[in-house]
């Protein structure tokens, strides 16, 4: 423990905050090449593309869906609209799950790495029936997220499961009030579409704040 906190407390030292796709992030990858090094290693820096559009996308049709679920009731054009929208936001959200992206696929995506050290089991106590040992870590820094944070870290595992449901529930709600019920039940059907809508929501704001707003591990 005492040698993880003196590479951590390196990196800090030299890197400082280094989130995914950054040059900072390069840098800290360097040092970790360099430090597999100093033990002998020949560390491989294995580069990839990265994007977090899915999350964003995901957020935006989240707020898609509410914003719908609150027009469809108001009447007139601006219902018309509100229906459109969850109608919308439900179709991108099955095409996304489905493995059809279209949001997620618009936006752009940054340059990551990986670094990578291979120790081949040797001496008088190696077998050739050794299992490998696989040890993963991240050098890059996350902002907070909101969702692993109390009060709301309870909340995740309900929200994760209702999200589904709760992604396509206001446009079938919407799609019954354009059916000839009566006017008490259109108004039951809007107040339990936004009742519902309020999962997306709330998973939206989850991500944007984890995105944009909270501060960095």
């Amino acid at each position: 423990m005492a040698n993880t906190q003196k590479y951590l407390n390196h990196l800090l030292q030299n890197t400082g905050i280094t989130p995914a796709c950054s040059e900072e992030e390069r840098a800290a990858a360097d040092i970790v090449a360099d430090i597999f090094r100093d033990h002998g290693f020949q560390p491989e820096i294995q580069e990839f593309s990265a994007s977090s559009s899915e999350k964003v996308a995901q957020a935006a049709m989240g707020i898609m869906v509410f914003v719908g679920a609150v027009l469809m009731g108001i009447g007139g054009a601006v219902g018309i609209v509100g229906v459109i929208i969850a109608l919308a936001g439900a179709v991108l959200f099955v095409m996304e799950r489905s493995g059809h992206p279209v949001l997620s696929n618009m936006g752009a995506g940054g340059l990551s790495q990986n670094v990578i050290a291979y120790h081949k089991a040797s001496g008088p106590l190696a077998s050739p029936r050794n299992r490998p040992v696989v040890v993963v870590a991240h050098y890059d820094s996350p902002r907070a997220d909101l969702l692993s944070q109390e009060p709301y870290a309870s909340y995740r595992p309900m929200l994760v499961k209702l999200l589904p449901f709760a992604m396509i529930a206001p446009a079938i709600l919407a799609v019954v009030r354009l059916l000839p019920v009566p006017a008490p039940a259109k108004i039951v059907l809007w107040i339990l579409a936004i009742i519902v809508a309020l999962v997306p929501l709330a998973n939206a704001v989850a991500i944007i704040a984890n995105k944009f707003v909270l501060p960095y591990t």
